[in-house]
């Protein structure tokens, strides 16, 4: 069970959880999502030397505690795959068009056009079968032009559905890439390769691992904070 934690930051209760991580040695990381505030910490780390990290962060953590609130509440019902409905694909915007029983899940035009069954389940779930080919046919391509950028070999590469990460990369090579990310843009695909590509040289969020980053990717701050306001809508 992870520990839990709060500090105050004026009238606002900062609440955390924290989870103790044997591979980090001296590097923290705050992240922040519908489900609240995780710190990462190397095992030996003071209690109250965190508290003291996140009071230090408690403007910048209660900006996107605010951003994420806002965008929970202008975030659509969850779909129900009828027509007209809109559906987000490499970060434009589609229109969903039930056809015959038949219909293979494909693009057309404006349209994704999708079978028209009575389980919406089914039809959910043909659809993220087709997110998952593309993101197996479109990822690699990325992962192969910034792994040119880093002088790395190409990694292998796995699609898959993680609940909270938009990718991993272990002390094997390998990485990990959830299909989701297909959504978005090319730019934020890119980061989110690049991320883990950096992880190839550096397997922790250590300094190194930000200027690595940044020589490879300037602007990759301005990335980061997108793909987080952004990330919490690339769902159904």
């Amino acid at each position: 069970m992870l520990e839990t934690d709060s500090v105050r930051f004026g009238n606002t209760a900062i609440h955390y959880s924290i989870k103790r991580s044997n591979r980090r040695k001296k590097s923290i990381s705050i992240s922040i999502d519908a489900k609240g505030v995780k710190v990462t910490v190397p095992a030996q780390t003071e209690s109250s030397s965190l508290k003291q990290l996140v009071r230090n962060k408690a403007p910048w953590i209660c900006d996107r505690l605010t951003c994420i609130q806002e965008l929970i509440e202008e975030s659509p019902p969850p779909k129900q795959f009828v027509s007209g409905e809109s559906i987000r694909y490499l970060g434009r915007q589609y229109r969903l068009k039930r056809l015959d029983e038949s219909t293979q899940v494909r693009l057309n035009g404006s349209f994704l056009e999708i079978p028209n069954l009575s389980d919406s389940s089914l039809v959910r779930q043909q659809v993220i079968d087709w997110y998952i080919r593309q993101a197996t046919e479109q990822l690699p391509k990325r992962v192969e032009i910034y792994r040119k950028r880093f002088g790395l070999p190409m990694p292998p590469i796995f699609i898959r559905s993680q609940r909270k990460r938009w990718g991993s990369c272990n002390s094997k090579g390998e990485l990990r890439l959830n299909w989701k990310i297909i959504m978005t843009s090319m730019s934020l695909i890119d980061y989110v390769v690049a991320h883990e590509l950096c992880h190839l040289e550096y397997l922790n969020h250590s300094k190194a691992f930000w200027q690595r980053l940044e020589q490879i990717m300037p602007d990759y701050p301005q990335r980061q904070e997108k793909l987080a306001k952004q990330g919490i809508l690339l769902d159904f």
